[in-house]
């Protein structure tokens, strides 16, 4: 797996599949915040995607929401005002989406602020940009994929379980394209030049200075 499939997964899931993105969650941060509770129970209207959790060490001043929504910044704005009624205590809100949300979050981070809590947002480039970084967050984010993704690839027929082997021309033909296309980037030339060249070469491969060919004879030999 990688990179790119776990982006993949991330973009597609759905709001049923909030379970899997809160253990992905989990895993992603335990490294930081090895034990996170709990902070409020799901209500009527919000559901699981409700739920804050915050981590012993750090106490109730940090909070953690795990969100699927696609409307985020309302999203945001409602946890806000459910933490200032609720949890007035909380300082910090660790927002972790599978949208890639980036450089849009500056106008709701200053609403935050001006709140008095400060937004920490962990988006679709924070989780795949930290796949890699140890086993645990490997292993997460692969069974992620394998929940989300796999289904839908297999579905639209982009995975095959059986896919047939190659066969030996098949095979050279595919040696040779990718021979040209490392020429082409080796050399900085074109690959349609880097094509006539070796056709060229080819068709004098049985010359030398005592027995020439003359250009004519040449373009024969090509044109076949």
């Amino acid at each position: 797996m990688n990179i790119q499939h776990f982006t993949f997964a991330l973009d597609h899931a759905r709001s049923s599949d909030w379970e899997h993105f809160e253990e992905l969650c989990s895993r992603f941060l335990a490294s930081e915040f090895p034990t996170l509770r709990t902070m409020a129970n799901p209500t009527g209207d919000g559901g699981r995607d409700s739920e804050l959790f915050y981590s012993s060490e750090e106490g109730l001043t940090v909070a953690f929401q795990y969100s699927l929504a696609k409307a985020w910044k309302a999203k945001i704005s409602k946890t806000l005002k459910k933490i200032k009624d609720k949890f007035p205590h909380v300082r910090v809100l660790i927002y972790l989406s599978n949208k890639k949300i980036g450089a849009n979050s500056d106008q709701i981070r200053k609403t935050c602020l001006d709140e008095g809590v400060s937004l920490d947002i962990r988006d679709l480039s924070w989780f795949s940009e930290r796949m890699n970084i140890d086993d645990n967050k490997y292993k997460a984010a692969e069974t992620f994929y394998q929940i989300i993704a796999e289904p839908l690839l297999k579905e639209q027929k982009v995975i095959e379980k059986n896919r047939p082997s190659l066969t030996t021309l098949e095979s050279k033909a595919a040696l040779t394209y990718l021979a040209m296309q490392w020429e082409d980037e080796r050399t900085d030339k074109g690959l349609t030049k880097v094509v006539y060249e070796a056709l060229t070469l080819s068709a004098l491969r049985n010359t030398n200075s005592d027995s020439r060919m003359s250009r004519s004879n040449i373009h024969d030999v090509i044109l076949g």
